[in-house]
């Protein structure tokens, strides 16, 4: 077309935005180490969980962003939800040995949701939490939890992640 566009210098403008503002961009979700009810379970560094302790399913959401968490544990062990923030939770799905809860978040900013893990001696101790990320129809991360303290069942680190 032959014409020549010259752009001033940009990048001081920029470094001052930088360096005079506590913005900082991040469209990841963020598990934080605790939740509204202490202790958060989704975070993917919780691997053994005491029976009956209680403790949130936290989870930060990012605008234009969501998570839907598939918990599947053995049908006699219980989780008992007893108040929410900005989620949503099924009844437990029985599938035989084992069944699952769904929860899913319903907004941006911090959704959670206030948990107790109950075990039975005479069924395993293992929970299965998937994590699908903005509608997936495949998991985008999976972790294995224990629940520790149920008579006669041990931790097996081996099966930790």
């Amino acid at each position: 077309m032959g014409v020549t566009y010259v752009f001033p210098p940009f990048e001081p403008y920029i470094n001052h935005f930088i360096e005079n503002t506590e913005f900082t961009p991040s469209s990841q979700l963020v598990y934080p180490e605790n939740g509204s009810y202490d202790n958060n379970f989704l975070d993917p560094d919780v691997q053994i969980v005491d029976n009956l302790s209680e403790g949130s399913l936290a989870v930060e959401i990012p605008v234009g962003r969501s998570l839907k968490f598939k918990v599947t544990h053995s049908s006699t062990f219980w989780i008992a939800v007893f108040s929410d923030i900005n989620m949503t939770w099924s009844s437990f799905v029985d599938e035989g040995e084992y069944g699952y809860n769904l929860f899913e978040t319903t907004s941006s900013g911090l959704c959670d949701v206030k948990v107790q893990f109950m075990g039975n001696p005479e069924k395993s101790n293992l929970v299965f939490i998937d994590y699908f990320e903005d509608g997936a129809p495949t998991p985008s991360y999976s972790k294995i939890m224990q629940i520790n303290g149920i008579e006669g069942i041990p931790i097996d680190s081996t099966l930790l992640k």
